[in-house]
């Protein structure tokens, strides 16, 4: 034999080689996914450890369609709470004290509720509740108690 068959002989030898350790290295690494797939299920086929991720997930997905539905039901009762609470005050009386009125409004997710207004002046203070529907109030309403309820609209 030559020298250059030798020669080539060895490189063919050192690439088999290299390709065995890489096989191997693989084989390792799919030993690991197989364990870890059938680590809660041993001594089970393919077809069981399938069926049983598929019935997990099936019981997942009512699970959520359940969660979503209770969401639904919240946020639909939840319209029927105050979403929104504004106060603004000010003085209507312009020859007397500081800004001790006041005006609340309290809306819920359909522009229901009520606008409270309170006038002070120097012979005491006067409460005032006027009701509110879809954003409209049947009473005639002030400058400021009409800014605050513009403000107060749930988009």
């Amino acid at each position: 034999m030559d020298i250059q068959s030798l020669e080539t002989q060895n490189i063919l030898l050192i690439i088999l080689s290299l390709l065995v350790f890489v096989l191997i290295i693989q084989n390792i690494f799919l030993r690991m996914k197989y364990k870890k797939i059938f680590r809660q299920n041993e001594g089970f086929s393919m077809e069981d450890v399938l069926s049983s991720h598929f019935s997990r997930t099936d019981s997942i997905e009512k699970e959520i369609k359940n969660i979503f539905d209770k969401i639904l039901k919240i946020e639909s009762h939840s319209k029927g709470l105050v979403q929104s609470a504004k106060i603004k005050r000010y003085n209507p009386f312009k020859d007397s004290g500081s800004d001790q009125s006041f005006t609340i409004s309290l809306l819920d997710g359909k522009n229901n509720g009520l606008l409270l207004t309170g006038l002070h002046s120097r012979e005491g203070i006067r409460i005032y509740a006027k009701p509110v529907e879809n954003g409209v109030s049947q009473h005639k309403l002030s400058e400021e108690e009409s800014e605050i309820l513009k403000e107060s609209f749930n988009k």
